[in-house]
């Protein structure tokens, strides 16, 4: 049975086509979308198993026009999570309502007309509850996607949405409630209060009264439950009144192998920085190291060959950036263009394994895979990112041009003929990086920087409208999403909020998005075998 184009994944997504040409002048920045809990970097709620969780949605424009039409829609699992009920959380509340929810399989869609703001850089626009399932056992994960922004202006903002995502997490009790009755009260302070001073504090629960994070329950804790007691929202750094996590969002487990590169405090050391192998079926990770540099400024991205045995990637070798090889299990590292005095990047497989194709100072070369024959391609333009058509026999690459504002194109690489645009830029959007082909070499996936800030967007082959698919990133630098499109979906670099630091996601054909690597260190450049 002939297996549909990979093309055909993006349907169930709705996804409005961002083509270029409709995208109207540039704003200058970008309206960001995202959940105002923040834990630990990155967004996380505490739901007790068969609880509620109020999801509050901030809106954040950085060219301090306001926001006042919006569309979202909140991607997240049924088996986990029931959508409740939404209202306007917009400083004009009562005159901008909310429109009746629109709730899909796995998504509810929500919109607005006339949010009034009265600060025009941040406001709150939506307060959206959901409940955790009664038989949950770990967390799941929120995906937020914006689909229609208008600012003050009127001006439409579509194409300027970031979206974030956000974890809820199963709690355990509440922080401050030291007795266990489910609320935070002056009985609460009382006994931390006792605590403090060196009295017998037997059967309570005095670990959930560090409501200031510092380790111990004291005067200072006590002082936190006694005005949450009377009504006062918690002082900043105080968790008073918030759930106790106790098992967030599972790592997911894939069938391949993964690869990433993590930034760390020192290059290229074992464990710390530089490759990192997620063997299959595990969602642990062992990192190689391989003197991989901490502040990325090239495309490392790696990539496995396809009959799964090897895996290449670009290194910070000896003071110049190189191609370096691996086994499927990180061992046997070596670099194929040691020595080079060149800039090497982007490396992918021929469909066969035999064959490297990678970008040197700009310009395509090829070599053997044991790093032989290195040499550049006839008439090769200057490019940021190459990558090569998964298909069988095939001598077809697809590449990004430096040339301003940029360009995907195809051509063979037995040919100095270029054959066909994928994608032109704008000054809107421009400098793109970062290309892959679809499993099904039907499509091309790459980052396009738009008001400066990377997205991932989504083309057929033979050209026609892009589709941006997803921006995950807060009001701040991002880098290239440096997408890698398999079986799974696309599986792109975004950005935590505070700190800035550069995470792994997941976002599937279903809509749903996933996180990859929960750890507080940087990952980025993702790789997996195709299918």
């Amino acid at each position: 049975m002939k297996r549909p184009p990979i093309w055909a994944w993006l349907a169930p997504l709705a996804l409005v086509p961002a083509t270029l040409a409709a995208q109207g002048a540039p704003n200058g920045s970008p309206i960001s979308l995202v959940f105002q809990d923040l834990q630990g970097g990155d967004s996380a709620y505490v739901a007790q198993a068969g609880g509620t969780l109020d999801l509050l949605v901030n809106a954040y424009d950085q060219f301090g026009r306001g926001l006042t039409a919006f569309t979202f829609r909140l991607w997240y699992d049924p088996a986990l999570l029931t959508f409740v009920s939404a209202r306007s959380s917009c400083p004009d509340s009562v005159a901008s309502p909310l429109s009746t929810p629109v709730t899909g399989a796995n998504y509810v869609e929500l919109s607005a007309t006339g949010c009034q703001t009265f600060n025009a850089f941040q406001h709150n626009v939506a307060t959206v509850r959901f409940q955790l399932a009664a038989g949950a056992t770990a967390g799941t994960g929120i995906y937020l996607e914006p689909r229609a922004l208008t600012d003050r202006a009127a001006v439409d903002r579509s194409p300027d949405g970031d979206g974030d995502f956000g974890e809820v997490c199963l709690g355990v009790g509440i922080w401050g409630d030291v007795d266990g009755d489910g609320v935070v009260n002056s009985r609460d302070a009382l006994i931390a209060l006792s605590n403090a001073v060196g009295l017998p504090t037997p059967g309570f629960f005095i670990a959930r009264g560090d409501v200031d994070g510092d380790g111990y329950t004291g005067s200072r804790d006590a002082l936190g439950m006694l005005s949450a007691s009377i009504g006062y929202p918690p002082a900043f750094g105080f968790r008073t009144g918030r759930g106790i996590p106790t098992a967030c969002a599972p790592q997911p487990v894939f069938a391949r192998a993964l690869y990433y590169i993590r930034e760390g405090p020192l290059p290229g050391r074992a464990g710390i920085s530089g490759l990192v192998v997620r063997a299959a079926g595990d969602s642990a990770s062992v990192i190689v190291g391989d003197s991989a540099d901490t502040s990325p400024n090239v495309d490392y991205r790696p990539r496995v060959s396809p009959n799964g045995a090897q895996v290449v990637f670009a290194c910070y070798w000896d003071f110049y950036f190189n191609i370096c090889r691996a086994n499927a299990d990180g061992s046997g590292l070596v670099s194929l263009t040691a020595g080079a005095f060149a800039t090497d990047m982007s490396p992918d497989w021929s469909p066969a394994s035999d064959s490297v194709v990678f970008v040197r100072n700009n310009q395509i070369w090829v070599m053997a895979a044991d790093g032989a024959n290195a040499h550049q391609i006839p008439s090769s333009p200057s490019v940021y990112s190459v990558a090569w058509a998964p298909t069988a026999g095939s001598r077809r690459i697809a590449y990004v041009t430096t040339a301003f504002p940029g360009e995907v194109r195809l051509r063979s690489l037995d040919s100095a003929l270029v054959d066909s645009l994928v994608f032109a830029a704008t000054t809107y959007a421009r400098d793109i990086r970062s290309v892959d082909w679809s499993p099904g070499a039907d499509s091309l996936a790459f980052a396009v920087r738009v008001n400066n800030y990377y997205a991932t967007y989504l083309a057929p082959r033979g050209g026609g409208p892009a589709v941006r698919v997803a921006k995950v990133q807060g009001p701040g630098f991002a880098p290239d999403t440096r997408p890698t499109w398999t079986d799974q979906g696309v599986f792109i670099t975004g950005i935590g909020l505070y700190p800035f630091r550069n995470r792994l996601y997941l976002l599937r054909p279903n809509g749903t998005m996933v996180r990859i690597a929960r750890d507080a260190t940087g990952n980025f450049g993702p790789g997996m075998d195709k299918q």
